[in-house]
């Protein structure tokens, strides 16, 4: 496939700021917004939506929020056994702000609708319940400051992806804040369903004026627990790798300070470039890779980097690069999925997707051939979307993406359970465990999209599955993989691609062609022939024969001709073919307006090849100009002269040759005696 999908779109009563789905089904989607602290204008809300069809979103449960306070930012979430536990971030009041207090980070439980079963079949209905969203808990994991900002507020929230695994996902995450003189990013653990203060895993604080534009974090597919949180700025990146062990609550080795691997160097003076590109966002690709969205200086463009880690301490190499459509010339927002993998060699798909300030986003499709090489393929475009919403996109993200194959045979150790239930609060079990699946059936990736214009948009991508390698020594065969785009998909649009360069430049060649035959319709030889006969035929552009345009006619040259003179040098052969007298009944009232000049060396005597001349004015006007004669006007041995040359020229007898002049003019050129064919012609050239 290649880019085949749907979408689904809704309005809701406010501005979508954020969205996050469940981590383990891409049926539900959580979004959050609102007008921010106001009295009576728009509201402050989180709504859980319905997304299981790409055809339409429902709208299965909603929470309204003190419009007191702002409205959310940020949200993430961690799947319960009931729905979700997702964090938001809302900024408290004003007043509360400047009182030093900022319960930025919220907690709310959403239960999904309950399937109605009907009592005779005991089988599950389309007819459901609404869900339910609930308030847990608010907190502040920021360091207060000296002087509180009311501007400052909890920007970006990230969570570690969940995983699929018998021992269930234990998960951590990181907040960053924005608008503030010394701004913070907090590491968490996200296994609780309110994190306080005894959960902050580590204190991250950028350079003085400077905020993290983008965060993401990544866990180690070698070790639970290992973790590495990387951050950019707006020139630089960072990488701080965290050990934690969840069971004890603190980190199993020292904790440094971000490491830098990589900064946007200086332009070249020389080059007349000014300023650096600004990293926007980042995401992890693989353990090694980072994937970095630049806005160029001055909105003259974005582009996308992958930096490759060879070391986890760095220094980074960009090792691709990709240039965004033109008419992107800032980009909003990043995400990726990174889909399901080959067991045996790792390899697997990435999509990527961007959102650009023109309201367009950009899909695109990334492949990590495996382990053994840790090398990542070109960028190659999916689509390009325009006119998403009716303002800007304030965020976009994937839905999660699990093999429907990888899943764990056996319970988690300990049970799921919600954060009403008896065990001790705070306390989150490990992930729910899905059952195995025989049959999958079709695989789908959703693309939620979030607007000012409070719009959300869900794009439903259609997956193929390929195979994969065979476990050595086994003698069944392996679970497929998915991707979004294929090779074959990705082949074809090449071609296509170089067909219609190639046809484009086949027209140019046509065009180039046609203005050579005129601009040298008068050289000996025609000048410069790019096709063949063969061809020209077949493209319409006739062939050449000593120079002339052979099947033309002499009627229809005014129309292909502007200029009142056109000479073309040919045998005389064609000029008789078409003068011959059974073509002078040719009812064309301008072939009276034409006539045709023959000239000749008169010091080569009969063995030179007469050239021609036609002229758009009547036989009368051409004899004053010209010192034409006619042929009755010639003396016997000029006739005598002319019969040899034209007999020589074309394929006629001497006799034939003054039957068809009869009636011509001729005058002398450079002393010679050329020849004045004005009569009405007929089918001429």
């Amino acid at each position: 496939m290649s880019g085949k999908s749907s979408f689904a779109k809704a309005t809701l009563p406010y501005p979508l700021w954020s969205a996050c789905w469940d981590p383990y089904r891409s049926s539900y989607l959580v979004v959050g917004g609102g007008g921010g602290q106001n009295t009576g204008g728009v509201a402050n809300k989180i709504t859980l939506l319905d997304v299981s069809s790409p055809a339409e979103i429902i709208q299965s449960g909603e929470i309204d929020l003190s419009r007191s306070e702002d409205s959310v930012q940020s949200l993430a979430a961690l799947a319960s056994r009931d729905g979700l536990i997702a964090y938001a971030g809302i900024n408290s009041s004003e007043e509360e702000q400047k009182a030093g207090k900022n319960d930025h980070f919220r907690a709310f439980e959403i239960r999904y609708p309950q399937k109605r079963k009907s009592s005779k079949t005991k089988q599950t209905t389309d007819t459901a319940s609404k869900g339910d969203i609930s308030f847990l808990s608010k907190t502040s994991l920021f360091d207060s400051p000296a002087t509180p900002k009311p501007e400052t507020f909890q920007r970006l929230l990230r969570l570690s992806p969940a995983q699929k695994r018998a021992s269930g996902s234990k998960r951590i995450g990181a907040v960053a804040t924005d608008l503030s003189k010394q701004n913070e990013i907090i590491v968490f653990n996200a296994t609780t369903s309110s994190p306080s203060s005894a959960d902050i895993i580590q204190r991250i604080r950028p350079d003085e004026n400077q905020r993290a534009n983008g965060l993401d974090i990544i866990e180690s597919p070698s070790k639970e627990g290992d973790f590495t949180v990387a951050y950019c700025t707006n020139h630089g990146v960072y990488v701080s790798p965290v050990s934690y062990d969840f069971t004890k609550r603190k980190t199993t080795s020292k904790l440094n300070a971000p490491w830098k691997i990589y900064d946007f160097p200086f332009p070249d003076v020389f080059e007349g470039k000014k300023g650096r590109p600004t990293v926007r966002e980042l995401r992890w690709l693989t353990p090694s890779h980072l994937l970095l969205l630049a806005n160029l200086p001055n909105k003259s463009g974005a582009e996308l980097l992958i930096l490759h880690l060879y070391t986890p301490e760095g220094p980074g190499n960009v090792t691709f690069k990709k240039r965004l459509p033109s008419h992107i010339k800032a980009c909003v927002d990043l995400d990726v999925c990174t889909l399901d993998a080959d067991p045996v060699t790792g390899a697997r798909q990435i999509a990527v997707a961007v959102a650009g300030n023109d309201i367009s986003i950009c899909v695109l499709a990334i492949d990590y051939y495996g382990t053994k090489s840790n090398a990542l393929g070109p960028f190659r475009v999916v689509n390009t979307y325009r006119d998403v919403h009716p303002a800007s996109i304030t965020s976009i993200a994937w839905s999660p993406f699990h093999s429907p194959y990888l899943v764990p045979e056996s319970p988690p150790k300990s049970g799921s359970s919600s954060p009403n239930s008896k065990k001790k609060k705070g306390k989150r079990s490990p992930e729910p465990v899905r059952k195995q699946v025989v049959d999958p059936g079709p695989q789908y990736l959703r693309l939620a999209s979030t607007s000012m214009g409070n719009t959300i948009v869900v794009d439903t991508f259609t997956l193929d599955a390929i195979s994969t390698t065979a476990e050595p020594g086994s003698k069944s065969k392996p679970n497929p993989r998915h991707i979004l785009l294929s090779s074959s998909s990705a082949l074809l649009n090449s071609v296509s691609s170089v067909l219609l360069l190639g046809f484009g430049f086949l027209m140019a060649l046509v065009v180039l062609q046609s203005f050579l035959d005129y601009q040298y319709a008068n050289e000996e030889g025609g000048g410069l022939t790019i096709f063949p006969d063969s061809v020209r035929r077949i493209v319409g552009l006739g062939s050449r024969s000593g120079g002339v345009w052979e099947g033309s006619v002499l009627q229809n040259a005014p129309q292909a001709v502007a200029s009142p003179l056109v000479e073309t040098h040919h045998k005389l052969q064609d000029l008789l073919h078409h003068i011959i007298p059974s073509h002078h009944s040719s009812s064309d009232p301008k072939a009276k307006d034409k006539a045709i000049i023959l000239r000749a060396n008169p010091e080569e005597g009969t063995g030179m090849e007469i050239s021609t001349e036609l002229h758009h004015t009547t036989p009368e006007e051409v004899v004053k100009r010209e010192d034409a004669k006619r042929w009755e006007q010639l003396s016997e041995s000029e006739k005598s002269v002319w019969r040899q040359r034209v007999s020589k020229a074309g394929k006629w007898g001497v006799e034939e040759v003054e039957t068809v002049l009869k009636g011509v003019l001729f005058s002398e050129y450079a002393g010679a005696v050329g020849r004045i064919v004005g009569e009405a012609i007929a089918g001429g050239m």
